[in-house]
């Protein structure tokens, strides 16, 4: 289970993560609202994991 949680940012922090939001969706094509800080997390649709054995996994166990 995830649980949002907001941070007090101040104005270089708050440019810091605005920067990244332009580098997620200029540099790698992911749409605005998907890193929108604003996103109900919960309204989003939940796929299920990929199986053990597929080359989606970064990490090995």
């Amino acid at each position: 289970m995830t649980a949002e949680f907001v941070l007090d940012l101040d104005a270089g922090m708050l440019k810091y993560f605005r920067d990244m939001v332009n580098v997620l969706v200029e540099g790698c094509g992911i749409s605005r609202p998907e890193v929108d800080a604003h996103t109900a997390v919960s309204r989003l649709p939940i796929q299920p994991i990929p199986l053990k054995d597929s080359p989606f996994w970064t990490l090995r166990e």
